[in-house]
């Protein structure tokens, strides 16, 4: 059995090697409780990068051998990876969730190593977002040009222009393959209280069978990092403690 005093000296370390926000507190007296934290906190440790005193080297191996694996691991694995990552940022609450999730996908490598210049919750989740809508930018220059190319091709073959016409995606379709942030973007331009937000964003994600939490914070998170964009991508929009008014036309 791992001592109280042990496990309140690794969690001193974990806090100062990982630079935790928020830490572990290292005054807690229940030593279930303290090293659930740890063993939480696990996951977010780097092999090659991050070094320990020999004392808590032995407690986390000690932990890590004690923790036995989900009975279906793979299942939650599978549920986990369906969801966006944009939409798992968006519902993060805690630094501690989203340096999981950069230190879990690779493309988010370019943070690794600098989680500790990110003070808050929002300037990492920013961030991140701003890694995930690089390549989409990339992606929707590229059918431009291609669509320039099929113009030339064209005229050199006098194809009817009634024949070319690329048509657009239907309405149905549209709705259909309409992303999670989207739908936030509709329900913050209507305004009105976080609470009834929630229920109707519940909803949606009801209907889709997703599994990310959906809060007030994670609302406010999506609306700074769109702002952050945009400066009127909600434009005249007052957050309130209670819920979104607007001042101007939206």
């Amino acid at each position: 059995m791992i001592s109280l005093k042990a496990l309140q000296k690794t969690a001193a370390e974990l806090n100062e090697v990982l630079m935790l926000q928020p830490p572990i507190n290292t005054k807690e007296i229940k030593v279930n409780v303290l090293m659930q934290e740890i063993i939480d906190t696990i996951p977010l440790i780097r092999p090659d990068e991050d070094e320990f005193s020999p004392d808590v080297q032995e407690v986390l191996d000690e932990l890590v051998k004690d923790v036995q694996p989900e009975p279906e691991p793979k299942e939650e694995e599978e549920m986990a990876a369906e969801v966006p990552l944009d939409e798992q940022i968006l519902s993060a609450t805690k630094i501690r969730e989203l340096k999981e999730i950069a230190m879990t996908h690779d493309v988010f490598k370019p943070l690794r190593g600098k989680f500790a210049s990110y003070k808050t919750t929002d300037a990492l989740a920013n961030a991140m977002l701003d890694i995930l809508d690089a390549p989409e930018k990339q992606e929707e220059e590229a059918p431009k040009k291609e669509v320039k190319k099929e113009k030339k091709v064209e005229k050199e073959k006098e194809v009817p222009k009634e024949e070319v016409k690329v048509q657009k995606p239907t309405k149905e379709k549209n709705e259909k393959g309409i992303s999670f942030a989207k739908i936030i973007d509709e329900v913050v331009r209507k305004g009105g209280r976080f609470e009834d937000m929630i229920v109707v964003l519940e909803q949606v994600k009801k209907e889709r069978n997703l599994k990310v939490p959906v809060s007030a914070g994670a609302i406010k998170v999506h609306i700074n990092y769109r702002l952050k964009c945009n400066p009127d991508y909600f434009k005249g929009i007052i957050i309130t403690a209670e819920g979104i008014t607007y001042g101007g036309k939206n």
